[in-house]
């Protein structure tokens, strides 16, 4: 009886901990680094309650969408076409050849990827991914693959991963203008 106590402690905790504390902590960490990048670039940042994206940086020319996508390490996010994207995840770490043993449809993205905003102002759309993901491929055919960088996009989205965040958002601020 002592052990079933025990035991429901520990997935309370556990609970508790994923589902409340996590979240606080990449909210926290992402507005904060959002904030820091808008002193920088002069921006103003906005966090939103808006199904297709999270927060908003604004200049006088640009508006950057931003839409968080949360990954479990190690990861890799395909970009099969502008509205199919794909996360595989797991496996060991710095393993060369390595196979990532679990995958799914990121559909949570969908309606950010399709939809078109309307501004007088250039309009850019970033997914921030969220720790950290490997690498982000994008299909050029059936066949080949191809690694998104910063210079390059995926069907008019850019997508950044968090640990290097502020560099790729200076590299890209440059490019935009």
């Amino acid at each position: 009886m002592e052990f079933l106590y025990i035991f429901l402690g520990i997935m309370v905790v556990i609970i508790i901990i994923e589902f409340g504390v996590k979240p606080v902590v990449k909210n926290k960490e992402i507005t904060a680094l959002l904030n820091e990048i808008s002193l920088i670039h002069n921006l103003q940042v906005k966090k939103v309650k808006h199904n297709d994206y999270h927060y908003i940086l604004e200049d006088d020319d640009n508006i950057y969408y931003i839409r968080v996508l949360e990954v479990s390490s190690p990861a890799c996010v395909t970009v099969n076409c502008k509205t199919t994207w794909s996360l595989t995840w797991g496996g060991a770490k710095n393993n060369p050849g390595k196979r990532y043993p679990n995958q799914r449809y990121v559909n949570e993205l969908i309606e950010f990827l399709k939809d078109e905003y309307q501004s007088s102002k250039k309009i850019v759309k970033i997914v921030l991914i969220y720790k950290e993901c490997e690498k982000i491929l994008k299909y050029i055919n059936e066949s080949e693959l191809k690694e998104v960088t910063i210079k390059e996009d995926a069907y008019g989205i850019k997508a950044l991963n968090y640990i290097n965040f502020k560099e790729s958002f200076e590299e890209l601020k440059k490019g935009v203008k």
